[in-house]
C-alpha cells in the first residue's frame, strides 16, 4: 500500500489518472533539452514513481554512464544518482536503481553537466530533492 501525502494532487488510479496532466510540464522537458537525451520509462502500471535515465546527447548508440531521475508521485520529491546505460536503435538496458546511500552521488563527472541540467529542471517544478546525509 502507497501512503500518499496529505493534500497531494496527483493520484495514479485507474478511474481519475492524473499523473500526465500534472506532470506534463516534467515529462516535456526532461527530454526536450539542449543539455542531454533522456529515456522516459514510463510502462503505464501504477507504479509509485516515474523514472527518467538522462544520458549524453547525440547517441543512437550509447554504452556508459547515466543519470537515474526518480519522481514520487506520493509526494512533489525527486531522487537521482548514477546508474549505466546501454541503447542501440532496437533496445535499451540500464544498472537500475542506485541503493539509498548513492542518492545523488554521481561520481562519473562527464555527467556534472546533465547533473546541473537535471537539478535545475527538478527546481522549476518545485521538486524537493531527497540528498544522502551521512550523521
Amino acid at each position: 500500500m502507497v501512503t500518499i501525502q496529505r493534500g497531494w494532487i496527483v493520484d495514479g488510479n485507474q478511474i481519475d489518472n492524473n499523473i500526465n496532466s500534472y506532470y506534463a510540464d516534467l515529462i516535456n522537458k526532461l527530454p526536450q533539452n539542449l543539455l542531454f537525451d533522456t529515456y522516459y520509462a514510463e510502462e503505464g502500471d501504477l507504479g509509485n514513481y516515474l523514472e527518467f535515465i538522462c544520458y549524453p546527447k547525440g547517441h543512437d548508440i550509447y554504452h556508459g554512464n547515466a543519470i537515474l531521475v526518480c519522481v514520487s508521485l506520493c509526494a512533489p520529491i525527486a531522487v537521482f544518482g548514477q546508474t549505466s546505460l546501454s541503447k542501440s536503435t532496437d533496445y535499451i538496458d540500464w544498472g537500475g536503481l542506485f541503493s539509498a546511500e548513492k542518492i545523488g552521488d554521481i561520481k562519473d563527472t562527464s555527467l556534472t553537466s546533465i547533473e546541473n541540467g537535471v537539478k535545475s529542471i527538478l527546481f522549476q517544478q518545485s521538486l524537493s530533492m531527497l540528498t544522502m546525509f551521512i550523521v
